[in-house]
């Protein structure tokens, strides 16, 4: 009751005015937090953090009609910086009479933090099996305390099928272990890395015709005729177990995935990003004065799919009988876009969505939203080279004063931003940063050998570039840039 109220009373405030009441609520908390953090504190139990972040859930529920801001204005930096995760965390999942836990207000915690209690509740989790594990060793009986896959690399898909498949949904939580069949090494997280981004190039290779390119926003989306369902399964399961290891998938599909993953409903605005024309299209619709019915439109749509370029759906039953009218095009609209985003595809997703929640049914997905979500799996799409120079380790006789790295960092920085992407991409097998950006990708620069006319290389999955010490930019410049231009199939290991 208390939140209509106050939801009422905003109704004669405009966004200025909405922006400049959030400023101080944000600026109050990061003051007294600057004020407390010479001595020992707790923000959990601060009267006033506590009493601003509760006003703040008003404008948060205010904002979710009112669109005044963007949902990271809520959060708070300073914050995040300080508090306590583990009392925050112990807070939420075992409340006591007068506690408070953050969590409780998600919208302060950003992406960061988020992922850290994604982590945190999967370690718990891991944790848990691993000691049930030993207690079922300890009375004889077998039990393995990791999620072990042994594939054939010419068998990948139909290796982790079998592999995944045999395991119970819990076992799924345990940390993975990689093994390619015929080779020598310990997985110690880069052949684990390797193996989602094999798995995620082959299966989303056109051949298999599982997800079709959308050519007006150049992201994947789900075939509505593919009967690949395990295959569609694994994709989920892969997702899920990428943020559970803490790795970045080269993803590109649409939000509208990610907010289906967290059981929300599409709408209107999600069809922007499958088919911009079309829900512009629909939009008119809606906002038609004429007599609606002189554009002859009808409950039964046509609409494409791989093979069929004039496949026909009735969204009712005798749908090419009913026409649109003013009393119903809001419902012609809506059954359009559930259509085209929900049943159309509806197989498809929840298999997907069945192999995601094999992994991720914590809680603490609650607090995420879509776009969150998306930053965690696939990482942020904001490049700061500059902390990636500062984060940088460097081996076999380099150092950031070898005259090769400075010559290395200077064509960098002079790069395109299209350009620092291949590079990246060529170096992690991601174009995206980490969460908390560039500086946490854990970088090296190997050097690679005397000056030569060989061009440089990289272990995608450690996070590895191989420079040989090139005896000028020039030659540094020319030799990086033809690789990270054709570094599809070339070089990258």
């Amino acid at each position: 009751h208390s939140q209509t109220v106050v939801a009422h009373l905003w109704d004669s405030y405009d966004e200025k005015e909405f922006y400049r009441f959030l400023q101080i609520l944000q600026n109050f908390i990061a003051l007294r937090i600057e004020d407390m953090v010479d001595g020992p504190f707790s923000l959990n139990k601060d009267h006033f953090i506590v009493a601003a972040t509760k006003i703040m859930s008003f404008l948060h529920v205010i904002n979710r009609t009112k669109k005044y801001v963007r949902d990271f204005d809520f959060y708070n930096g300073v914050l995040n910086t300080h508090f306590d995760l583990k009392e925050d965390f112990t807070n939420w999942k075992k409340p006591q009479p007068g506690s408070f836990s953050f969590c409780t207000c998600p919208f302060i915690l950003n992406p960061e933090t988020k992922s850290k209690i994604l982590c945190i509740e999967n370690l718990l989790q891991q944790r848990r099996r691993h000691e049930h594990t030993i207690q079922l060793l300890s009375i004889g009986m077998d039990a393995i305390p990791y999620l072990i896959c042994r594939v054939h690399r010419n068998n990948l898909i139909r290796d982790s099928l079998e592999q995944l498949g045999q395991y119970h949904p819990e076992d799924l939580k345990k940390q993975l272990k990689i093994k390619f069949i015929g080779e020598e090494g310990v997985d110690e997280g880069g052949v684990q890395k390797e193996w989602f981004q094999l798995i995620v190039r082959e299966i989303f290779d056109p051949k298999y015709g599982m997800f079709v390119e959308l050519t007006s926003t150049r992201s994947q989306w789900f075939s509505n005729i593919s009967q690949d369902f395990r295959e569609y399964e694994l994709i989920g399961t892969l997702l899920g177990l990428a943020i559970y290891n803490a790795v970045i998938l080269d993803l590109h599909f649409p939000l509208v995935v990610y907010k289906k993953l967290l059981g929300q409903k599409p709408d209107l605005d999600d069809l922007d990003q499958i088919d911009p024309g079309l829900a512009k299209g629909l939009r008119q619709v809606l906002a038609f004065k004429g007599d609606i019915e002189d554009l002859d439109l009808t409950f039964q749509i046509e609409y494409s799919n791989p093979f069929e370029q004039h496949a026909t759906h009735e969204l009712k039953p005798d749908g090419k009988n009913i026409s649109v009218t003013d009393e119903n095009k809001r419902e012609y609209v809506e059954l359009y876009v559930k259509f085209l985003l929900e049943d159309s595809i509806q197989t498809q997703f929840d298999k997907f969505f069945k192999g995601f929640k094999a992994v991720c049914d914590s809680e603490a997905f609650a607090l995420v939203t879509p776009e969150e979500l998306e930053l965690i799996v696939c990482g942020s799409p904001v490049l700061d080279f500059e902390a990636l120079e500062k984060s940088t380790k460097y081996d076999n006789g380099y150092s950031s004063d070898h005259p090769t790295i400075r010559n290395f960092w200077k064509v960098v920085h002079d790069m395109t931003l299209e350009e620092k992407k291949l590079l990246l991409f060529f170096s992690t097998g991601s174009d995206r940063s980490p969460i908390g950006g560039l500086a946490k990708l854990n970088f090296v620069i190997t050097r690679h050998g005397p000056d030569s006319d060989r061009l440089p290389s990289s272990h995608t999955c450690f996070n590895h570039l191989l420079l040989p010490d090139y005896s000028s930019e020039e030659k540094l410049r020319s030799c990086l840039l033809k690789a990270v231009k054709n570094s599809v199939g070339f070089g990258m290991y």
